[in-house]
């Protein structure tokens, strides 16, 4: 009885912390004519969240179906790697000093959203699916934040499940993960509809949990050209029961290849989803064991992490682990390496560079 008291008042020390942390942050997009010389980084959006009615932007409500959009984000010239300079609250938005979104558009359905993304070169997809407590403006910022830093070369696609945007509101972001399975299904099936075509796949969180039952659903209908046009998996610090994950991969036979999962021992949210659920979570493990046989490789960027802060996201947030996932993601990026075991590789601060 005693250990059950101190979990919870642990589990409530930390609750307290994210909710004062979301009660700070900003959360929303600020609209602005574009500047000439800045970076404008082009997200296509594919979203089961509502339209708020009488405006172009997305809410929490979850829709029967997807909606599609087009938001073009002015970088400042003040960015830092890592970051995401937002405007400050009830001021508009300076495109010289905070990300702006300075045009936008919706598509009428899923052909005329293939049609456009058809237009963008090259047959490489990047499909970036968000976490849990994230805002449609989060995401999208998000998403603009890492093509500005990382630099891919393929045009870039969120998919933004209706996460509450609330982190009291953990059990609804899990039930509207599993809401979210077909319509993500459905998407890629899109993006990988012609010949050549491919998706890199990129989860942060339980974002991660959606990509992993989404490719288990595909693998048990059958749905090959899901699993074989995907170029590769990165799972970013991952809210994954491990023991869920190898059954996971177990139904989906075969993982699509580089399978690459992101961990961070000081991941504060994951601690909280531990405590919750009294196992541990795939992002936080401390070694390859968890994970012991699967044709995975385990990158630790736990020396990356900050002594403060919720460190949810470091691979996203960290200057040093920005350019060594880059690396990584473009020396590791192909089909022709696959990985037959386990490597858990822990990312020191003399490896950012190799990860050696």
């Amino acid at each position: 009885m005693q250990e059950r008291i101190t979990l919870t008042g642990r589990a409530l020390t930390v609750l307290l912390v994210l909710s004062l942390t979301a009660c700070t942050r900003v959360g929303t997009f600020g609209f602005t004519e574009p500047v000439e010389g800045l970076d404008v980084q082009r997200i296509f959006v594919a979203t089961q969240r509502q339209p708020v009615e009488g405006t172009d932007l997305y809410g929490v409500a979850r829709a029967g179906g997807l909606n599609y959009a087009q938001i073009d984000v002015s970088i400042p010239p003040n960015h830092q790697v890592g970051q995401i300079e937002w405007q400050p609250k009830y001021e508009a938005a300076n495109p010289m000093e905070s990300f702006a979104v300075v045009g936008a558009g919706t598509y009428e359905g899923r052909r005329d959203f293939a049609r456009a993304m058809r237009r963008e070169p090259g047959q490489s997809r990047l499909v970036y699916v968000h976490g849990y407590n994230y805002t449609m403006a989060e995401s999208v910022y998000r998403l603009a934040q890492l093509r500005e830093d990382f630099e891919p070369d393929m045009p870039s696609v969120l998919f933004s499940w209706a996460s509450s945007g609330d982190p009291i509101a953990y059990v609804h972001d899990r039930d509207s993960v599993l809401i979210a399975r077909n319509e993500l299904e459905r998407l890629l099936m899109d993006l990988t509809a012609y010949p050549g075509d491919e998706v890199t796949l990129l989860a942060h969180s339980m974002g991660a949990y959606l990509v992993m039952e989404t490719l288990r659903q595909a693998a048990l209908r059958g749905n090959d050209q899901i699993l074989d046009r995907i170029s590769g998996v990165f799972l970013i610090q991952p809210d994954l029961d491990p023991t869920l994950f190898r059954f996971q991969v177990n139904d989906i036979g075969e993982l699509p290849q580089p399978f690459v999962i992101f961990t961070a021992e000081q991941d504060r949210v994951l601690r909280l989803a531990s405590l919750i659920f009294r196992e541990e979570r795939l992002g936080r493990i401390r070694g390859p064991e968890a994970v012991d046989g699967l044709p995975v490789r385990v990158v630790s960027v736990s020396d990356l992490a900050e002594d403060s802060g919720l460190n949810h996201a470091v691979p996203f947030t960290s200057p040093l682990a920005i350019e060594a996932l880059g690396n990584f993601m473009r020396s590791e990026g192909s089909r022709s390496t696959p990985q037959n075991r386990t490597i858990f590789t822990r990312l020191g601060l003399n490896q950012v560079l190799g990860l050696q």
